[in-house]
């Protein structure tokens, strides 16, 4: 499968614009189970300071075991991603340590960063913090223009939009037509 770009030791702090294009059928597993910096997955596994724009994911299938979403595994410290959309299948695979993992269809894990014009149909499922948008949106976000109407499955802190949101994040203009299920 594709590897993520960017791990917590070489995090992606650049800008990647997909001008609009389309990528049908990505594929990324979990990494190195042996190495904790690989553990974050999406099309990007983590990023700092980085843009991400305008790409859609189509039929694509994002696993791991850290935080997982369909663009961004983890997006912190004034990342930017906007005019995204997935579709496909975001999870967290393995069975250990879930605490403080988080699964989005957008965003795994977003912190102190901004998420606007995103879209997902995918369906999402993890054990907690588990969001059609994003998993946990921790500390000082903005998520704006957003849409789920994809199915999102887990076991505690679900949400179409957002499985949990701490610390002066702002959700506006947010939109939940997919269905929230409870294991």
């Amino acid at each position: 499968g594709f590897q993520a770009i960017g791990t917590s030791n070489t995090v992606f702090a650049g800008r990647f614009d997909g001008v609009g294009h389309t990528i049908t059928g990505l594929n990324v597993q979990p990494g190195n189970a042996a190495a904790a910096e690989d553990e974050d997955r999406g099309m990007f596994g983590y990023t700092k300071q980085a843009v991400i724009e305008n790409v859609s994911l189509k039929d694509a299938s994002v696993s791991g075991v850290g935080q997982v979403g369909g663009i961004v595994g983890a997006a912190e410290e004034g990342s930017v991603i906007r005019n995204v959309s997935f579709s496909g299948k975001v999870q967290r695979s393995g069975t250990g340590y879930t605490d403080g993992i988080s699964i989005g269809g957008i965003v795994g894990k977003l912190k102190q960063s901004t998420l606007e014009n995103a879209y997902n149909e995918g369906t999402v499922e993890g054990n907690s913090n588990v969001g059609g948008i994003v998993g946990f949106a921790y500390q000082q976000n903005t998520i704006q223009n957003v849409r789920n109407a994809g199915k999102v499955v887990g076991n505690k802190n679900l949400g179409g939009i957002a499985g949990a949101a701490e610390y002066k994040t702002n959700i506006r203009n947010a939109l939940q037509t997919g269905i929230v299920e409870q294991r």
